[in-house]
């Protein structure tokens, strides 16, 4: 599960970028043109203006930031998916996945809202510091499909200790559930208390389990929306 040396990712990129444009043509009299002319533009084609009739997209970059990502967060580059924030990845998970979907309330609203109402399950303590136990949400996921657990929960600050997430993760998983944590506050809970599910082995060992993170909550990088998707499951990453 070792991670390709970015080195050896940058001169891939290179050779691939050099046989597209051995394998162009000039943009004259292609539908380059013919687009250029449409917006008002007179002005001769230069050589380097190019058209290739096999491209129809922009390339991607996202096995270079995955690559990236998992470098930073100790995980393999085929369990990580980077997105726009966290929210992107929210959504792509939960309309990838089937079944009903288990939510504790309140918590971050964007996991309610990418599911449709036959589909969500949801679960109040009725406390006033909005707490629960890991015997009620194992009590409370023995209805649904998928279970979510943002930890530290928001907006209560509701805080489950690492020995009680990856009991209640591994006795759901031995039940058949899958199991997204949300550890996109992780960063701010009480330093000694602190922990994170992104390790390579236990995410291998362990494929229903998701593991999304808010890089930018954490950083505060002004303009930036990054989020992490970790999972061992290879064929959903």
């Amino acid at each position: 599960g070792s991670s390709v040396p970015l080195h050896m990712v940058g001169a891939t990129r290179k050779a691939s970028a050099l046989a597209i444009w051995n394998s162009s043509i000039a943009a004259s009299g292609t539908p380059v043109e013919t687009y250029l002319r449409s917006r008002g533009i007179t002005l001769p084609i230069p050589e380097s203006i190019r058209f290739h009739d096999n491209l129809t997209h922009y390339p991607s970059g996202a096995r270079v930031q995955s690559q990236l990502a998992a470098k930073s967060f100790g995980i393999a580059s085929a369990q990580a998916v980077v997105g726009n924030g966290a929210a992107e990845l929210i959504a792509l998970l939960l309309g990838e996945l089937q079944g009903t979907v288990g939510v504790p309330v309140p918590t971050f609203g964007e996991y309610s809202a990418r599911v449709s109402p036959e589909r969500l399950k949801t679960f109040s303590s009725g406390r006033p510091d909005c707490s629960y136990t890991v015997a009620e949400l194992e009590s409370f996921a023995s209805g649904v499909d998928v279970l979510v657990l943002v930890n530290p929960d928001n907006p209560s600050g509701h805080f489950l200790e690492k020995a009680e997430i990856m009991g209640l993760v591994d006795r759901l998983i031995a039940k058949g559930k899958r199991v997204i944590v949300d550890e996109s506050f992780v960063d701010f809970a009480d330093p000694g208390i602190g922990f994170s599910l992104l390790d390579e082995a236990y995410l291998e060992s362990r494929p229903l389990l998701c593991v999304i993170k808010s890089v930018s909550k954490s950083y505060g990088v002004p303009g930036i929306r990054l989020g992490i998707l970790a999972t061992g499951d290879l064929a959903l990453a």
